[in-house]
C-alpha cells in the first residue's frame, strides 16, 4: 500500500494533486487500487471508481465531492471532517465486494446508494442528509456511534441495525420506508431507534422491525406506519420495546394507536377491547377490584359491575306534590 498525500484541490484521478510524500518532494501521481489518500484540508472530486481504499482527512475542511454517476467497485472507506457531498444529479453506489466504511456526514441533494452483499459501518456522530438513500446492505455502527438520517427518501431493503451504544435517528423531513426483505433491527438495550417530530418511519410491503433489546421511540410530531404487510418482531423478554409520545402519530395494521404504555389488561375494563404493541387484547378489570367497592359500602339491591350492594337503609318513596310523603 502507499500513502498519497494531497497538495491542492482537485480531481482524485489527477495526478498533479497526489504525491508520494506530505511535503509534496516525491512522485506526482494519482491513486491506484489499495492506496492510502490522506486529505490535507483540500476538496476532492470523484467523477470515477476512485480505487483508493482510504480517504482520510489529515486536515481541516477535508471533503470528497462526487461529480456524475459514480460506482465504487472496491471497499470504500472514507473519515473526512466535512464529507461526502452528492449534489443534485449526481450519485454514488457502494458496490464492491467487502465491507466500507463511512465515518462522516453524507450531504446534498444527490443519491447515495448502499448495495447489498456487503457491510457498511458508520461510526462517530454522522448525519447522512443526501436526498435519496438506500440502504440495501447490512449497516450499523463500529464503536459508540449515532447516525442521524434527515433523507426525503430514504428506502431500506437491507439490515438496519442500532447494536451496542448505537442510536439511529430519523430526522424532521425524512420518510423512510422499511420494505420488502428490509429490517429495522435492535439488537442490544443500549441501541436505539428515535423518530423525531416531522419524520416518518412507514413498515411495509413484508419490510419489518425485529427488537430484541432497546426501544424503537416516536417522538411528538413523528409518524410511525405499519401496514399489514409489515411486520413486528420483539423478544418475549424485552421490556418497553415501543414507546410513543402521546402526541405521535402511530397507526398498526389500520388502527391508529393508543397509548405509548401498555395499561395492562387488569387496568381496563372488563370486557373493553384494545392494542397494545401490535396485539388485540381485553380488560379484565372489575368494580371488586377497587377499593372500598364492597356489598357493604353499596345500597342493597344496586348492581355495580360484579358487586351487588347489602347496606341496609330506608328506601323513601318516590316525592310527590314537590315533597315527600310521610
Amino acid at each position: 500500500m502507499t500513502i498519497r498525500y494531497s497538495q491542492k484541490s482537485g480531481n482524485c484521478n489527477d495526478n498533479s494533486v497526489w504525491n508520494t510524500a506530505a511535503n509534496g518532494s516525491g512522485t506526482f501521481l494519482a491513486p491506484i487500487a489499495g492506496d492510502a489518500c490522506y486529505i490535507y484540508g483540500h476538496t476532492i472530486t470523484i467523477t470515477a471508481d476512485p480505487l483508493a481504499a482510504s480517504f482520510e482527512e489529515k486536515a481541516a475542511n477535508s471533503q470528497l465531492v462526487v461529480s456524475g454517476t459514480v460506482t465504487v467497485a472496491n471497499p470504500f472507506y472514507c473519515s473526512t471532517q466535512n464529507g461526502v457531498s452528492i449534489p443534485t444529479g449526481n450519485s454514488l453506489t457502494l458496490n464492491g465486494v467487502g465491507n466500507n466504511f463511512v465515518s462522516n456526514n453524507v450531504t446534498g441533494g444527490g443519491t447515495f446508494t448502499l448495495s447489498a452483499g456487503k457491510t457498511t459501518y458508520f461510526a462517530g456522530t454522522c448525519v447522512w442528509s443526501v436526498a435519496n438513500l438506500s440502504i440495501a446492505c447490512i449497516c450499523y455502527r463500529n464503536g459508540v456511534s449515532s447516525l442521524s438520517i434527515s433523507s426525503a427518501a430514504c428506502s431500506i431493503t437491507g439490515d438496519l441495525r442500532a447494536y451496542n451504544t448505537s442510536t439511529i435517528t430519523f430526522k424532521s423531513g425524512c420518510v423512510a420506508t422499511v420494505q420488502s426483505g428490509g429490517v429495522l433491527n435492535l439488537l442490544s438495550s443500549s441501541g436505539f431507534v428515535v423518530v423525531e417530530a416531522g419524520a416518518t418511519l412507514y413498515v411495509t410491503a413484508t419490510g419489518g422491525v425485529a427488537i430484541q433489546a432497546g426501544s424503537l421511540t416516536v417522538n411528538s410530531g413523528g409518524t410511525y406506519t405499519i401496514d399489514y404487510t409489515g411486520y413486528e418482531f420483539v423478544y418475549t423478554n424485552t421490556t418497553a420495546p415501543f414507546i410513543f409520545d402521546s402526541n405521535a402519530n402511530v397507526t398498526r395494521y389500520g388502527v391508529a394507536l393508543l397509548p405509548s404504555v401498555d395499561p395492562g389488561v387488569a387496568n381496563v375494563w372488563t370486557g373493553v377491547a384494545y392494542k397494545s404493541r401490535g396485539s388485540s387484547l381485553t380488560g379484565t378489570k372489575r368494580a371488586s377490584s377497587i377499593t372500598n367497592c364492597t356489598a357493604g359500602n353499596i345500597k342493597a339491591g344496586v348492581t355495580i359491575d360484579d358487586v351487588t350492594g347489602t347496606a341496609g337503609g330506608l328506601l323513601l318513596p318516590r316525592p310527590m306534590n314537590g315533597g315527600y310523603s310521610g
